[in-house]
């Protein structure tokens, strides 16, 4: 991810990347929900970037959920 993140933050701003982030780790619908609104919010990433980007918010920043 680390070598896509100028070109996607450029594409999304980081704004909206930081308010994605909160929603995937902090909101109160169920994980699953959250997770798939994170990768939905993003299309033009590559799929399996977009689900890679949501694990590793979750794994780093919830380690134990």
């Amino acid at each position: 991810m680390r070598r896509h993140a100028e070109k996607f933050i450029g594409q999304h701003g980081a704004d909206v990347l930081n308010e994605r982030a909160a929603q995937l780790l902090y909101d109160a619908a169920p994980l699953p929900d959250r997770f798939q609104s994170f990768c939905d919010a993003f299309p033009a990433l590559d799929e399996n970037l977009r689900y890679d980007l949501a694990s590793e918010l979750l794994h780093f920043a919830l380690p134990d959920d």
